[in-house]
């Protein structure tokens, strides 16, 4: 699912919140500390779920396919896809009605006989780039410093 600017600022604050909760920082406090991790979006919140045409048990479905809508706005709709390695038939759709994020709304059953329960949310690995190794910053605000000097051998005074 998608971010939005307004959750993404809600979620800001969820933090805080919670910080504030457990008692670790007070009223004046603004800075979020590396490591903390607070769910974007809510785990309670119920969304409206609608499956799409054609999707019900038996009926086979791929890595791709739209199987439901859910709206956020009045205006944007979220399409719910199916995980690109979860191809096979519907063993199980969700009837239309208001779910939460973590409840199982379709489950697939692929050609070697497993069962994949799917949820409103996916939840995706950060990818990590063998080229470029992460470094740990020793000071993240100093100023930047001289890769190299310039070479005055070019300009030569006669």
């Amino acid at each position: 699912m998608c971010i939005t600017l307004l959750t993404l600022l809600f979620g800001m604050q969820a933090i805080a919140n919670i910080r504030k909760e457990k008692g670790e920082i007070d009223d004046r406090d603004i800075f979020i500390p590396r490591g903390v991790t607070v769910p974007s979006l809510s785990r309670n919140k119920q969304w409206e779920f609608t499956p799409c045409q054609g999707m019900v048990e038996g009926a086979k479905i791929a890595g791709g396919d739209i199987y439901a809508t859910l709206p956020e706005t009045v205006v944007m709709k979220h399409k719910l896809m199916c995980e690109p390695d979860h191809s096979g038939m519907i063993k199980y759709i969700a009837a239309a009605g208001n779910y939460t994020l973590e409840d199982t709304v379709l489950s697939v059953e692929k050609p070697d006989g497993s069962v994949h329960d799917m949820t409103m949310m996916q939840v995706s690995p950060t990818p990590v780039n063998p080229f470029c190794p992460v470094h740990e910053i020793a000071c993240p605000f100093c100023p930047v410093h001289r890769i190299s000097q310039p070479k005055t051998d070019m300009f030569e005074i006669f």
